[in-house]
């Protein structure tokens, strides 16, 4: 299951633009975490613009619907080359 919590949009993104988008883990809890999306738009004659900000609430849900507890060990710290 799934909420937004937020979410900006900076400025519009034409057709024909490759959007990349960046999600990070801000916040694990016992059932949910928080998740960050920045958006980029992107184009050979244009640059890279930011034209989304955004935050998700991720919650783990059995079968019938209910909250379950997550497995943190697939969870890692950020890292970056």
């Amino acid at each position: 299951m799934a909420g937004i919590r937020q979410v900006h949009f900076l400025a519009p993104t034409p057709i024909g633009r490759e959007l990349l988008l960046r999600a990070s883990v801000h916040r694990v809890g016992r059932s949910s975490m928080s998740v960050a999306v920045t958006g980029w738009a992107q184009a050979p004659d244009f640059g890279t613009q930011e034209v989304l900000q955004g935050v998700f609430e991720m919650v783990a849900i059995d079968a019938g619907g209910q909250p379950v507890a997550l497995h943190h060990q697939g969870i890692h710290k950020e890292s970056t080359p």
